[in-house]
């Protein structure tokens, strides 16, 4: 089968915090199996947000004409790439890539979607940081994550425990 003549109908697109893969199925119109199977999803019930999914252009999945909807959606694939930079150990472009995202989400502090996007691009600044042996940078970063989210929780799975530390300590100071 010629894929570019399909290639050419698709486009990318960052997942949300919140969505899931039931309900980007619902506003793109595709299948949750054809979805799993499109973008290389081998548990169609873990979706993270900031993922790059291939869905039909023309979908309706984060479309929104605000200013704020369009921030969220570049953000979106900062964090992305900020999230693969961290993966492959590249601390200094995971950082950069979660401070642009961070910046292009600030004009938009009253959005509650764009805050929690936010939390979790200073979330991967921090941990960029961590790994850049900057614990004082981490922790900032730490502490402006929850002060967008106070409830915000790290992942239990491949968290280091240097993380976990320097994120407790941001969270002890944010309580005093």
């Amino acid at each position: 089968m010629n894929q570019a003549p399909r290639a050419a109908t698709q486009e990318e697109y960052a997942v949300f915090p919140g969505e899931t893969l039931g309900s980007i199925s619902r506003c793109s119109g595709v299948p949750v199996g054809e979805l799993a199977r499109t973008n290389h999803i081998a548990n169609p019930d873990l979706l993270i947000a900031g993922t790059s999914l291939l869905l039909p252009k023309g979908h309706h999945c984060g479309r929104g004409t605000d200013a704020a909807s369009t921030a969220r959606a570049q953000a979106g694939r900062l964090l992305a790439k900020a999230s693969q930079s961290l993966d492959a150990a590249d601390f200094d472009g995971a950082l950069e890539s979660a401070g642009a995202c961070v910046r292009q989400l600030t004009p938009h502090a009253n959005d509650s979607k764009a805050n929690v996007l936010r939390a979790r691009c200073h979330v991967v600044a921090g941990t960029a940081a961590t790994g850049l042996d900057r614990p004082q940078q981490a922790i900032e970063e730490f502490r402006s994550a929850l002060a967008l989210d106070p409830k915000l929780q790290l992942e239990s799975d491949g968290t280091s425990p240097r993380v976990r530390e320097l994120m407790a300590a941001a969270r002890s100071e944010a309580s005093k």
